[in-house]
């Protein structure tokens, strides 16, 4: 039993929080509170913590048995949705004193399924990101989660009783409300069992619009809250892969509901051009959607295309007045389509308007979003994926697998699978018009003369590696004049800032949010950092461009989908002709034979070469000369890239088709 009082605790913090939850208690009784009139406080999440460290002779045990009893009196009557949330919020702190954080936090999830999700979601004081921000700082989920799995097991089993409507309020109000990517691994690896897989079962098990509409839903949440969590390729194909067939068997149940059209022998032969459909999950302009846009562009200078390209938008979230995308498919001509909002599942939505399009293939680019659902529902007699990114990820249901990367064949071994490559083409990779901006941002992040600017350019979330913080901890400790500069969105942004105030280099490393325009960072760097395991692409290739080494380690992740993904493998002699091979070593291969590519195998001489090229500028030079005559030899070829994309996938089509009239025919 934790006890509180033992002197040393400052009067003023237990005072407060007693005097939270005896007003709140007070308040509750009388028919004439307000809801507002109970107020929350930190500390009362970070109670638990502070009275298990502290013993002394004030027994509160009597007190909080008291607590306990009235609220759950409370929990009989007929409350409001705040008091509800408020009542539920007391138990949490009595409990977890009378027992412990682990216990409390399995009874508040009891007792959220047997009650309802919705009330105390709608209930809460502050928002559910701020709920979990105060159980966080309370030190809630570092507790031992065999209650808390004990009673979502339980959840689990209830599943099958509840309704559609009450399956889908319980699901993704715990989703909403505790699983984010801050939270610990283990933390979120048991809510993705519990309750994202245990959810998507349920809802194959009945044809109802609201379950299958949560499932995409809950394919967004656990892609951006637990896939991004961390970065690798490991973990990705365990997560994705089960996520995925989940999907895809509500996917089955759906397409009962909306089954495709009966594929007719005439299929088999196809029309000198076919209509096929681009998937991209949102209106956003990254790189995946810039090689998708240097394939459009290299189409239109091809004789005879083969294919007539249309982009699907899955997400339902408007672009806004300023859309870049919209903006770029526009001038190639490339129709958009978007569902519009509360149009139900956007793979359903898409899937309708491809049969009004008459798109005989469905092209997922680079993320696997909804792909699992679409591998089950099939929009298209043809389903394919081009990956950008990770390859881990074999769904029956998926017809064809096409990559990038390689700029020398039109095949690569990734792991187990031979995948169709598309001779990558580059957008333009540099913008002279950004040299006057690039003397300016390195004044502002304060480097000067011969100073040398380090950095990388790309998602945060990729620099969460310790030991990726950790070696440029190193470089920039036998760099004295040295900076480092890094960019990202929001969701990792106080992650990473922490693990650079841990190694002790956050004075000497500047964030500099999301850029528009990344060349002009890639312009400023003296040397490119990339990230690892997983490293960059685009960026990367920007700063090469621009003349700059870019120093990485080249782990499998960065061999799938980076800037080594031909070059390494061209001079290990893995890929292209013998005349491609030698000519990428020459390139990387100074007058004296030492070799200059900045690509090494181990961490330690990861450091090793970046404190070199710091201290030598003939050398730093010299590399990022070879890095820009790589790309400007082998990068920019947007025709040969549409080539071979159109005859991979007019063969999927062919080979799918035939195999599907085959099947029927047999039947």
């Amino acid at each position: 039993m934790a006890q509180l009082g033992d002197g040393r605790i400052p009067p003023h913090f237990h005072e407060r929080v007693l005097e939270v939850l005896q007003r709140g208690a007070r308040d509750l009784l009388s028919p004439a509170a307000a809801p507002h009139d109970f107020r929350f406080a930190s500390e009362t999440f970070q109670l638990p913590r502070a009275m298990a460290t502290r013993q002394g002779a004030l027994q509160l045990e009597t007190y909080w048995q008291d607590k306990q009893s009235q609220m759950l009196g409370y929990l009989r009557r007929n409350l409001d949705d705040q008091t509800f949330a408020h009542v539920l919020t007391s138990l949490l702190i009595c409990e977890s004193i009378l027992k412990d954080q682990s216990s409390a936090l399995a009874a508040l999830f009891g007792r959220i399924t047997a009650k309802n999700a919705g009330r105390f979601r709608r209930g809460l004081p502050a928002t559910p990101a701020a709920y979990f921000g105060l159980l966080d700082a309370g030190g809630w989920f570092s507790a031992d989660l065999d209650a808390l799995d004990h009673v979502l097991d339980r959840a689990e089993q209830d599943l099958a009783f509840m309704s559609p409507a009450d399956v889908r309020v319980w699901c993704l109000s715990i989703l909403e409300m505790f699983f984010f990517s801050r939270a610990p691994e283990a933390w979120l690896a048991l809510l993705f069992r519990r309750v994202v897989l245990a959810t998507l079962a349920r809802a194959a098990l009945a044809i109802d619009s609201r379950l299958i509409e949560m499932a995409s839903l809950i394919d967004d949440r656990a892609s951006s809250e637990y896939v991004r969590a961390a970065e690798g390729a490991e973990r990705y194909s365990k997560i994705m892969g089960s996520l995925s067939q989940a999907q895809r068997e509500v996917g089955l149940r759906a397409k009962e509901q909306n089954p495709l059209p009966t594929v007719d022998a005439e299929d088999r032969i196809l029309p000198p051009v076919i209509k096929v459909g681009f998937v991209l999950h949102s209106m956003g302009r990254l790189a995946h959607t810039d090689n998708l846009l240097t394939f459009f562009r290299g189409l239109r200078s091809l004789t005879n295309p083969g294919l007539e390209p249309v982009v699907y938008v899955a997400s339902m979230e408007p672009a806004g007045p300023v859309s870049p995308l919209r903006d770029a498919l526009a001038a190639l001509n490339v129709p958009l389509r978007q569902p519009p909002p509360n149009s139900g599942h956007p793979i359903i939505w898409i899937g309708g308007a491809m049969r009004a399009d008459d798109v005989r293939a469905a092209v997922f680019v680079s993320s696997a979003l909804y792909l699992g659902f679409a591998a089950g529902y099939r929009p298209t007699p043809v389903l394919l994926w081009w990956a950008m990114k990770y390859h881990g990820l074999a769904l029956e249901g998926i017809d064809g697998y096409l990559t990038v990367g390689n700029f020398f064949d039109d095949t690569r071994r990734i792991g187990s699978r031979t995948w169709r490559s598309t001779r990558m083409a580059l957008p333009e990779l540099r913008d002279l018009t950004v040299e006057p901006k690039v003397a300016t941002l390195r004044q502002q992040v304060g480097v000067f003369a011969d100073q040398i600017l380090l950095g990388c350019i790309g998602r945060e979330e990729k620099m969460l590696d310790p030991r990726y913080i950790d070696g440029v901890g190193k470089i920039l400790e036998h760099c004295p004049g040295a900076r480092f500069v890094w960019t990202g969105r929001s969701m990792f942004v106080a992650q990473v800032q922490r693990r650079l105030e841990w190694r002790g280099i956050s004075d000497r490393c500047n964030y500099l949010g999301w850029l528009d325009n990344t060349k002009v960072l890639a312009a400023a760097l003296d040397i490119y950092l990339d990230t690892f395991p997983f490293a960059s692409g685009h960026t990367g290739y920007e700063a090469m461009a621009a003349g700059k080494p870019v120093v990485m380690l080249t782990t499998p992740e960065a061999l799938e989908s980076s800037t080594a993904t031909s070059l390494v493998p061209a001079i290990r002699g893995e890929i292209g002709s013998p005349e491609d091979q030698a000519a990428v070593r020459a390139i990387f291969t100074d007058e004296q034979g030492q070799s200059l590519l900045p690509y090494v195998d181990t961490a330690e001489a990861y450091v090793t070469l970046a404190i070199r090229l710091a201290r030598e500028p003939a050398f730093r030079l010299a590399v990022g000369a070879a890095c820009r005559r790589f790309v400007e030899t082998y990068a920019r070829d947007e025709r040969i890239c549409a080539e071979t994309t159109v005859r991979h996938i007019r063969e999927v089509v062919a080979e799918t088709m035939n195999r599907t009239v085959i099947k029927a025919r047999d039947r």
